[in-house]
């Protein structure tokens, strides 16, 4: 086995910008940079087989705020069979808050106390448009936000998080962008392949700041996907397949 490249690979798949990622697509990412079947299998190996943090989802007897630790205001609880959203009382330092591939089905009005919180990754879970709260959009300094892989059917309400800079809500049932979105003055990126859009709103060309869609897979017509890459002057990437 080439011990090198599985130690880069573990370090690869570890990252919180992979999660979500399907497999097969990490498998040939992997081939690509000359990693053979039984070296990917060892990679794949290391990362699910290192110990998890114990979740963080308190009791009602939990400790007080001041005695959790938060380590590089960062919270990892990606795949930890979370069905409940951690108490978010206890996350008021966090900046960045990964809980992706769990259960949760719904996110408490109470989310509105991260007031700290900068990046949050909820994908791969089963949230629902009704699941999420309107305290939720009141998260102003959140800067990146990945609700991939849900059940999302509407993506109403999104345009009050004025600090938005990346945004994935691929793989779910979304049918429009909003005209909305043109207060996200500062969206560089929008992910939204695998939905069921069916138009794009004229406002995108007010999106200054926009640099990429990922727009594959959804019902989109061929004119109106050239005619939004012509009128977006700040547009570089636009990704209609894979």
């Amino acid at each position: 086995m080439q011990e090198n490249l599985i130690k880069n690979a573990v370090t690869f798949l570890k990252n919180p910008k992979v999660a979500g990622t399907d497999k097969e697509k990490l498998i040939t990412f992997l081939k690509g940079k000359g990693l053979n079947d039984e070296d990917i299998k060892e990679a794949f190996k290391r990362v699910t087989s290192e110990p998890q943090p114990a979740p963080f989802d308190l009791p009602p007897s939990a400790p007080k705020a001041s005695n959790i630790q938060i380590l590089n205001s960062t919270v990892q609880q990606s795949h930890s069979n979370l069905s409940t959203f951690p108490d978010p009382r206890f996350l008021t330092s966090c900046k960045t808050l990964l809980l992706s591939h769990n259960q949760l089905l719904s996110i408490p009005q109470e989310i509105s106390l991260l007031t700290n919180l900068e990046h949050l990754d909820l994908s791969s879970n089963s949230l629902t448009s009704e699941g999420l709260p309107v305290h939720f959009f009141s998260l102003f300094h959140l800067k990146s936000l990945n609700l991939s892989q849900n059940s999302l059917s509407s993506l109403q309400n999104f345009h009050r998080f004025c600090n938005l800079e990346r945004l994935n809500v691929s793989h779910n049932t979304i049918t429009e962008i909003p005209q909305d979105f043109v207060t996200l003055q500062k969206l560089t990126i929008l992910i939204i392949n695998k939905n069921q859009v069916k138009a794009l709103p004229k406002t995108l060309v007010l999106l200054n700041s926009l640099e990429k869609i990922v727009l594959f897979d959804n019902p989109l017509p061929e004119n109106i996907i050239k005619a939004a890459y012509e009128s977006v002057p700040t547009l570089k990437s636009l990704l209609l397949t894979l």
